[in-house]
């Protein structure tokens, strides 16, 4: 066994260089964790279950739980006119109305649900790209008072 004396710093402590390095040391501090459960379950809510998606792939996959009828109608009670699935819930509300076949339907059904699918994408990643700017690091470092060794590691 050994005895370690040295000095912890908070962030705000630390020289330039020691903060760069824990900035870049824990740069997926805030997104390590299931950071888009609030975003799946805003989903879900409205009826629109997302069931796979990647960022890197820039990939996303979901299935409607309730007809597009209802998942519009609870998009515009739930969402402001600014957000874009508000948007697209407008679009193709209009075009539901103008169908005219079983088949037709499940076409545009089928659209509706990848536009709204790509509306949720777009949402994961500006919530990633967010999480992971070097001001919100820094804020989640400060705002969690870690001591730092003068390298940058969380003691």
């Amino acid at each position: 066994m050994e005895k370690r004396e040295y000095w912890v710093y908070k962030f705000n402590e630390l020289s330039e260089e020691g903060k760069r390095k824990a900035i870049e040391r824990y740069s997926d501090i805030n997104v390590d964790f299931e950071w888009w459960d609030s975003t799946y379950d805003d989903a879900k809510n409205i009826g629109l279950e997302i069931t796979e998606f990647d960022l890197y792939c820039r990939t996303i996959r979901g299935k409607f739980t309730m007809q597009p009828e209802d998942v519009i109608k609870k998009i515009f009670s739930d969402h402001g006119k600014g957000c874009e699935t508000y948007k697209t819930a407008k679009k193709w509300k209009e075009e539901l109305k103008l169908i005219q076949g079983d088949g037709e339907y499940d076409d545009l059904s089928e659209d509706f649900l990848k536009e709204l699918l790509e509306d949720y994408k777009t949402i994961l990643q500006n919530e990633y790209e967010y999480l992971t700017e070097e001001e919100q690091i820094r804020d989640t470092l400060v705002s969690n008072e870690y001591d730092f060794t003068a390298d940058g590691k969380i003691d």
